[in-house]
């Protein structure tokens, strides 16, 4: 299991302070030896500092730009939020690159040390690791852009763990710093020099502990960001299928024998469409899908995709499930009962037309940027006519269906339908369930007659 990003921070300032006090006790031994190079030590090392803490504000200034971003964006629309948002981020992340250049010459001039300058070189790629942030928070800007017609979106995982050792890092430049700032105390208060060597040791621990709460409090935003754009990925593909994404080398498909597949149509929708404003319209849709899509958690299934007024959604994928076919039959039902509860409420008079069928699917990832997890074969385009040749109100199933849920739901036989380059189907109408099954059984060893 990993540890998190801020117990390996908090590690990671335990052995910082230890590194302090190791250095300051060392600088107590050999203060005269670095005498003369201490005033400019002390000019870089407050410059140093201005820096970083300009940095931090900048940082947290980016930070909140992201924050807000996201938590607008659906409220005022996209195009407004980016301009109200992504630009200001986009603004601090130049800051950012300005006073990274500013520190990189600071880091790399006379007044640090030649032996931590050879020690910690690394931190030359400051201006990297800046970049890498900038770019993978507008990759995730990039996936809310191509799937804004959505309802759940999702994200791009953040590297924190070299983000953790960049900071660490910059702790102990600026740490090592101070030290050099007691250092430079010597120079004119040499009688007194061991008080305020022991004074100036105190201020960097002081200092440090301040300056480690604040990047630990960056850290832990950025661990709330990191966790949201994983949702964000999450609400676009399923668990598996995002985490192999992560690392894919190849086209992610998959071949499952055996899934139960629904569509979904809402009759009389086009005819609401024109008596209400676009708003009104959408926000009703949203109101029904949300519905469904909290019927998909309960049920254990994977919903794939809604078009229009249309919802798709599979059972049995991307992880398996014997009683796929079930689900899916409850899953039809309780959305029948949405439908009834938000005709009550609205006063509208909104149907459904369901269809499902069963048997095997080719499901995978499609697309570099735009991408989205998909399914394709005969099961899938069948299950589509279940529904466009259905019946308003009912739930048509074809005899692959109705054969896994025939011993627990009642189901009526329809009869002999043609469909468009398929021939003829005997469908099902599924009626109900839970209810006595020697009778179920009786009744549906009727309609097989």
């Amino acid at each position: 299991m990993k540890s998190s990003i801020t117990y390996k921070f908090s590690l990671a300032s335990g052995v910082l302070l230890l590194l302090i006090g190791g250095v300051a006790v060392a600088s107590f031994f050999s203060m005269r030896v670095v005498r003369n190079k201490t005033e400019l030590i002390m000019v870089t090392s407050i410059k140093i500092q201005r820096l970083v803490f300009e940095m931090n504000d900048a940082l947290n200034d980016a930070q909140r730009q992201e924050r807000e971003f996201f938590r607008q964006w659906q409220i005022i629309g996209l195009d407004a939020a980016q301009e109200k948002y992504i630009v200001p981020f986009n603004q601090k992340i130049d800051y950012l690159r300005r006073i990274s250049d500013e520190l990189q010459v600071l880091l790399t001039s006379k007044g640090v040390s030649e032996k931590w300058y050879k020690s910690h070189s690394h931190l030359i790629e400051y201006t990297d690791k800046i970049e890498d942030y900038d770019y993978q928070f507008k990759e995730v800007v990039r996936l809310v852009i191509d799937l804004r017609n959505a309802q759940n979106i999702n994200d791009i995982s953040d590297n924190l763990e070299q983000k953790t050792a960049i900071i660490c890092n910059t702790l102990f430049d600026i740490a090592a710093q101070e030290v050099e700032e007691a250092r430079f105390e010597i120079k004119n208060t040499s009688e007194k020099m061991t008080l305020l060597l022991l004074l100036a040791v105190l201020a960097t621990l002081g200092l440090g502990l301040i300056i480690i709460n604040l990047f630990k409090f960056a850290l832990q935003q950025l661990e709330v960001e990191q966790e949201k754009s994983e949702k964000l990925l999450l609400n676009v593909l399923p668990k598996s299928i995002a985490e192999r994404l992560k690392d894919r080398t190849e086209i992610i498909a998959d071949n499952f024998e055996n899934v139960t597949v629904l569509f979904a149509d809402i009759a009389g929708f086009t005819q609401l469409s024109a008596s209400v404003s676009p708003t009104i319209l959408v926000k009703l849709l949203n109101e029904i899908f949300s519905e469904f899509d909290k019927l998909t958690v309960i049920h254990g299934l994977e919903k794939i995709k809604t078009i229009g007024d249309a919802y798709m959604v599979v059972g049995g994928l991307p992880e398996p499930n014997i009683d796929h076919a079930a689900a899916i039959a409850d899953m039809a039902l309780d959305m029948q009962d949405v439908i009834q509860r938000f005709n009550e409420k609205n006063n509208s008079d909104l149907n459904m037309r369901i269809g499902l069928n069963t048997g095997p699917v080719v499901a995978g990832v499609i697309g570099s940027t735009k991408f989205i997890y998909d399914l394709w074969g005969d099961t899938v385009n069948i299950a589509s006519r279940m529904e466009s040749h259905g019946v308003i109100g009912e739930i048509q199933v074809t005899s692959d269906t109705y054969l896994l849920l025939k011993e627990q739901y009642l189901l009526e036989k329809r009869g002999i339908i043609s469909v468009k380059g398929k021939g003829e189907i005997c469908t099902y109408l599924l009626k109900n369930r839970n209810i006595n099954n020697e009778s179920l059984i009786q009744e549906n060893e009727k309609v097989m007659v």
